[in-house]
């Protein structure tokens, strides 16, 4: 009986044109892709021990709660052009780079009174946001006073996510 099973099972892998060297070679590669992510993880976890500000962590406040409410911390919603302005950008915006972005003042209410913060978050709902701009004759006048190179904008400084 047992071998009339294993020759069933030989005919059906046959037929399906199996190759057990091809399938040890995928095997392989799934290994070490594997071992690769578990790798890039724990890379991953170091780095968010060392900054624990940049590290969110908040449970849905209800349920079917849609976490694209949750836009994410300031610092991760813009990308430098250039790194040499970080310095700059830090010292401006300080500790209001870990605020915590939410769409409205109702998400983030839910977030406070339900999601669990693991740390003291400042939530930022976009709908109370109300912009400021410098006028352009302000920036001009700067700009003639100490120089072109003295004077940065955040047009310099961010680029699109």
């Amino acid at each position: 009986m047992l071998n009339f099973i294993l020759f069933y099972f030989k005919e059906e892998l046959e037929s399906m044109n199996f190759d057990s060297t091809r399938w040890e070679v995928l095997n392989n590669q799934k290994r070490q892709i594997n071992s690769k992510a578990s790798n890039l993880n724990e890379k991953c976890q170091s780095f968010y021990s060392k900054f624990p500000q940049l590290n969110l962590e908040y449970k849905n406040p209800e349920p079917n709660f849609d976490r694209k409410r949750v836009k994410g911390l300031v610092s991760n919603l813009f990308r430098l052009k250039d790194p040499k302005f970080s310095t700059a950008l830090e010292v401006c915006a300080g500790g209001k780079l870990y605020n915590l972005v939410v769409d409205t003042d109702k998400t983030g209410k839910l977030i406070l009174q339900n999601g669990d913060l693991k740390r003291k978050t400042t939530i930022i709902p976009m709908n109370q946001i109300r912009a400021f701009v410098i006028p352009e004759n302000v920036v001009r006048t700067a700009k003639n006073l100490v120089g072109q190179d003295q004077v940065l904008s955040f047009d310099l400084l961010l680029s699109e996510n």
